[in-house]
């Protein structure tokens, strides 16, 4: 697994200045010396002022950034969502804002993320878990997706996939 971190403060407010040039030189430049193969999982985040640091760089350190990630966190505007690039459809990465553990904003809970790796075949699970529950539980379609290493970015609904929601298993269980 590989985890590219980088520097972007929310200081000075010129986004041309706050995310500096050698910043996404460092970005570009790592994930370019990544030979990734099939068992690589490369995840790389930034804070970033108003929104996706992804909207911050230009087409060739896009290109860069969604060949080789596989899931792209942002935290800043204290919401979770994620984001659709339109030049890439399918094999992006899952490029989501990471929320806020104490400020989440507008329809947001105060949460995290949490991430599972699965084995076969290899996919990062992805949810924000909402952290005024005393439990964490499986999320709803907009809080959770599965991204395959190497392949597409499926949206999923864990509490509809829940054995008790699931009409087949409650009329066999019925029984």
């Amino acid at each position: 697994m590989h985890l590219i971190q980088l520097h972007y403060p929310d200081t000075p407010a010129d986004d041309k200045v706050s995310f500096r040039a050698d910043t996404k030189k460092y970005m570009v430049d790592t994930l370019n010396g990544i030979k990734k193969g099939d068992k690589d999982i490369v995840i790389t985040a930034a804070h970033s002022r108003l929104g996706f640091f992804y909207n911050q760089l230009n087409s060739k350190e896009r290109k860069v950034l969604v060949d080789k990630c596989d899931l792209v966190l942002s935290a800043t505007t204290h919401v979770f969502m994620r984001m659709r690039t339109s030049d890439y459809k399918i094999n992006e990465p899952l490029l989501v804002n990471t929320g806020s553990i104490t400020h989440a904003r507008g329809f947001c809970p105060n949460g995290y993320i949490q991430v599972h790796v699965l084995e076969n075949p290899l996919s990062l699970v992805v949810q924000y878990q909402n952290a005024k529950k005393e439990k964490r539980e499986f999320a709803s379609s907009y809080y959770a997706w599965i991204k395959k290493i190497g392949g597409e970015v499926i949206a999923t609904d864990f509490k509809k996939a829940l054995p008790k929601n699931d009409v087949d298993t409650t009329e066999k269980s019925d029984k």
